[in-house]
């Protein structure tokens, strides 16, 4: 949860640890507007998974605000 205030690196390192430890085909990775906190670093995560040669998706989306929220779009 807290790991975004930490730095890119820490998120960076924790994530790529968690990819390997898991041993993930693919990564999904939410860009959050609704919290910029959360969403801090993301962009660096996509790009250390993709260097691991893991096919990353990002989604956009609002946790805070439901009225941003597109079923049909989103399925």
């Amino acid at each position: 949860m807290w790991a975004p205030f930490y730095g890119a690196d820490y998120k960076v390192d924790l994530v790529t640890r968690i990819a390997k430890q898991w041993k993930i085909d693919a990564g999904v990775i939410h860009l959050n507007r609704g919290c910029e906190g959360t969403a801090q670093h993301q962009m660096e995560v996509k790009n250390t998974l993709a260097k691991m040669g893991l096919p990353v998706m990002t989604l956009e989306g609002n946790m805070a605000d439901e009225r941003e929220f597109d079923e049909v779009r989103t399925v």
